[in-house]
C-alpha cells in the first residue's frame, strides 16, 4: 500500500503541493527503515535518532526564516535536508511534506510553501513523539 502511495506522489510530482489525503495515508514512523539502516545495534540507533532530533528542528526554523525573507533557494535546500532526515528516520509524512515544500520553493512558489510549513512542523512533532514511544528492543 505504501508503494502505491509513493507512486501516486510521483505522479503528482509536477505539483508543488503534496495532496493531504496521500500524506495522511503514510505512516508517521516506519521503524523498519531505521532498523534496516543500523541493524540490531540499539546504541547506534539511539545516536542516529538523537542526531536528527538535534538537527531537524533548527532546519525547520531555518526554513521558516528563509521563506519569511523570500530566499526560496535556501528554503529549497533546508526542505531538502528535512526531507532526507525524515526519510532516514522513517518519517514518511514529514518526508513527503518536505518534498512538497522543496518542489514549491524550486518552482519559486513561496505562497505554496506557507501552508505546508505548518504541516511540516506538526509532522516533525509527531515523528519525534513516535520515535520516543517506539520500543526499539521489540522491532
Amino acid at each position: 500500500r505504501e508503494q502505491e502511495l509513493v507512486d501516486a506522489l510521483t505522479d503528482v510530482a509536477s505539483s508543488p503541493i503534496t495532496p493531504p489525503e496521500v500524506t495522511q495515508e503514510l505512516p508517521v514512523l516506519d521503524p523498519s527503515i531505521l532498523i534496516d539502516m543500523v541493524g540490531d545495534d540499539v546504541e547506534t540507533l539511539h545516536e542516529v535518532i538523537a542526531t536528527y532530533k538535534d538537527t531537524l528542528p533548527p532546519l525547520l526554523v531555518q526554513l521558516e526564516q528563509d521563506l519569511a525573507s523570500g530566499d526560496l533557494e535556501s528554503a529549497a535546500g533546508a526542505a531538502h535536508s528535512i526531507k532526507g532526515g525524515a526519510a532516514n528516520l522513517g518519517g514518511g509524512r514529514l518526508r513527503h511534506i518536505a518534498a512538497g515544500i522543496e518542489s514549491a520553493a524550486r518552482n519559486e512558489d513561496g505562497d505554496a510553501c506557507i501552508p505546508l510549513l505548518a504541516d511540516a512542523s506538526r509532522e516533525l512533532d509527531r515523528l519525534i513523539r513516535a520515535l520516543a514511544k517506539q520500543d526499539w528492543k521489540k522491532t
